[in-house]
């Protein structure tokens, strides 16, 4: 047997029971075979290959192989290639397993290896392990060939695709290591800015049905994932393999993902849903409460929506005295009334609750207040206002519901109800900027009775209250200065073109009626 033993000095020390000479590196054990061939069987050559210890001696953790180490294995790697090339005792299947154990044990360090090891092979009408070809296209730099051609070209050789069939792990090791240079790029091409178009991507595709999901590592994922919603190819990626529950999660509801579009989202909703079925999970609340707005606006997803909203139904989760039970009936009259703009259907689900024992009806009235005002101003509608008013407590008036008043009167024309609403209450809300968001109730409001005045295309009267809040002090700091900017900004874009007024006006009841459903 061969043992090896590390040392500051010399890296590698290699003892063998074949001799009593002792080894200080490698390439004097490839010296000793090389000056003492007639002393030594040809197994010595597979056990020099095969020793464990040898091997891991060699592994190098970065990418930059110190100089004595490429020196001695470049040296002693070549002159064991051409010990095994001329030795006549070697078979061919001798030959062909060293010359493949060479190339997987040693490529990291010297890839000039990989021609001349393919160069043998060809010579001996033998085809590469898997494991080998895995090996090339983990260490290639792209230079000369990209890792798909190489992969390609192995692909269209019979007898290498009827390895892959019959050796699952190697089968596993190879595809992982293309799938992720197809993501990420050979060296060279991550150097010049590598990153996946339509052609990449449906290169990954035809990979992921020879990879169980378990095989692909989440970073490989992540990067799929958000590619294939840049191209448009997510219903694909998802057809062709499983997400990780953590990536989809993070996906689905996480604030920092809002550029995500709801149709995208949608998507991704169904697949974590399948995944928690199939484990009988429960779909935890505060993620039903986040996904119901956006499959209800979700183009081409009624069918998730209802769907949900009948496990809601059967498991009864918004029957529920708990906050989150709470949530749920507020967060499906909004999404019914609003996502999906069918006022009747929100109205009913309002109606149930109220029915309900020992409940709290603040949150449902004020999401049954938002929808009403949302459908009045789409249908320039004043008819629901006194429903509106019915439903609104006489005191202690949330922020969203003044809010929406506000907004409303400004949909409806009324721009002097909604200047008197904010008189009334802008004294009474707080100054204090939230610490997280950087913005007070009073940007609030002053946000909302600004956009009815623009609505109106009363802007200079706009700029007059701009101007009003900020000398007096009413908001502060430049969070919510660049808010009020903004406002301003989006209805000089709404009137930039004169000619088409009827545009215009659809552009900025669009950005009203998004201001209503983001309340």
């Amino acid at each position: 047997m061969l043992r090896l033993i590390r040392s500051f000095d010399n890296p590698i020390r290699l003892y063998s029971s074949f001799s009593n000479g002792r080894f200080t590196s490698l390439n004097q054990a490839v010296n000793y075979l090389k000056n003492n061939s007639d002393k030594v069987d040809t197994q010595w050559y597979h056990k020099l290959l095969t020793n464990d210890e040898l091997v891991k001696s060699y592994r190098i953790d970065n990418e930059t192989v110190p100089d004595q180490v490429y020196e001695e294995v470049t040296e002693s790697s070549h002159e064991l290639l051409n010990m095994i090339r001329q030795n006549p005792q070697l078979t061919k299947d001798d030959k062909s397993k060293l010359l493949n154990n060479l190339l997987t044990n040693f490529v990291h360090i010297d890839y000039s290896l990989t021609h001349k090891v393919l160069k043998e092979l060809e010579k001996l009408e033998k085809t590469p392990h898997v494991l080998t070809v895995g090996q090339i296209i983990k260490h290639n730099s792209g230079r000369v060939k990209t890792s798909f051609e190489i992969y390609r070209d192995f692909m269209k050789i019979e007898e290498f695709a009827n390895q892959l069939k019959s050796c699952k792990e190697d089968s596993d090791f190879l595809h992982s290591q293309i799938l992720e240079k197809v993501v990420y790029g050979d060296k060279s091409e991550a150097d010049d800015g590598y990153k996946l178009d339509e052609e990449r991507m449906k290169r990954a595709l035809s990979l992921l049905p020879l990879l169980n999901e378990k095989q692909i590592v989440n970073e490989i994922q992540k990067q799929l994932l958000i590619s294939s919603i840049e191209l448009g190819t997510l219903s694909d990626l998802l057809e062709k393999t499983v997400i990780s529950r953590e990536i989809l999660e993070s996906q689905l509801f996480s604030t920092e993902n809002d550029e995500i579009s709801d149709e995208n989202r949608a998507l991704l909703w169904v697949q974590y849903f399948q995944q928690l079925s199939s484990n009988n999970e429960p779909v935890p609340l505060e993620n039903i409460a986040k996904i119901l707005p956006v499959l209800a606006k979700a183009k081409g997803h009624q069918s998730e929506f209802d769907s949900l909203v009948q496990y809601i139904g059967a498991n009864n989760l918004d029957s529920r005295s708990t906050w989150d039970g709470i949530i749920i009936r507020a967060k499906l009259i909004n999404s019914i009334g609003i996502g999906n703009k069918d006022l009747v259907r929100a109205l009913e689900f309002h109606t149930k609750y109220q029915d309900l024992q020992g409940q709290s009806l603040e949150f449902i009235n004020s999401a049954a207040i938002l929808v009403l005002g949302y459908h009045s101003v789409l249908k320039e509608n004043d008819k629901l206002l006194p429903l509106m008013h019915a439903l609104t407590p006489p005191e202690s008036i949330p922020i969203k519901v003044l809010q929406c008043f506000i907004l409303t009167y400004g949909g409806l024309g009324r721009t002097g109800d909604a200047l008197d609403l904010y008189n009334r209450y802008i004294g009474d809300v707080s100054k204090e900027n939230n610490p997280k968001s950087h913005i007070s109730q009073t940007l609030l409001l002053t946000e909302s009775v600004v956009m009815a005045h623009l609505y109106n295309h009363d802007r200079e009267f706009a700029y007059l209250l701009n101007d009003g809040v900020i000398t007096n002090k009413v908001i502060e700091g430049d969070t919510s200065i660049n808010r009020l900017k903004l406002l301003f900004k989006k209805y000089g874009q709404a009137i930039s073109d004169e000619k088409d007024t009827e545009a215009s006006k659809e552009q900025l009841k669009v950005q009203l009626l998004d201001a209503v459903e983001s309340l």
